[in-house]
């Protein structure tokens, strides 16, 4: 099924894998150093995909970071279902601001310690 996904349409991570490449389980699935798409679950991010809250961890944390250092936009998915992610457009990252950065200074959305920040997002609107 490699390709490109259809917008409107719902994949499983398996088949985004195959389209995209990256892994099954991250939320910014990255291959050869590049994020490939962003699968974001709106019941852990009610604001995504303007703004996807990261889980402390190295792994994603880098992955947040390069996200916007790329600068190129990539497809985003939001689950639906058990296995079930919509492909809503392409997006940019724009903005991470680690948990500590005083814009974020009593955000009670970064009360819970487990997270490290948050990454912004713009939709990308293509040229033709």
């Amino acid at each position: 099924m490699p390709g490109v996904p259809k917008l409107g349409l719902t994949y499983t991570r398996q088949q985004i894998n195959e389209m995209l490449g990256g892994g099954v389980q991250s939320f910014l699935p990255m291959k050869n150093a590049r994020v490939m798409c962003g699968c974001f679950q709106l019941e852990t991010n009610p604001n995504a995909p303007d703004e996807v809250l990261v889980a402390a961890g190295p792994q994603r944390e880098n992955s947040a970071r390069t996200a916007v250092l790329q600068l190129t936009p990539f497809p985003v998915f939001l689950r639906e279902g058990a296995n079930d992610w919509k492909f809503i457009g392409k997006y940019r990252a724009t903005r991470y601001l680690h948990r500590e950065h005083r814009f974020l200074e009593g955000d009670p959305r970064l009360a819970d310690e487990k997270l490290a920040g948050i990454l912004s997002m713009e939709k990308y609107e293509e040229v033709v």
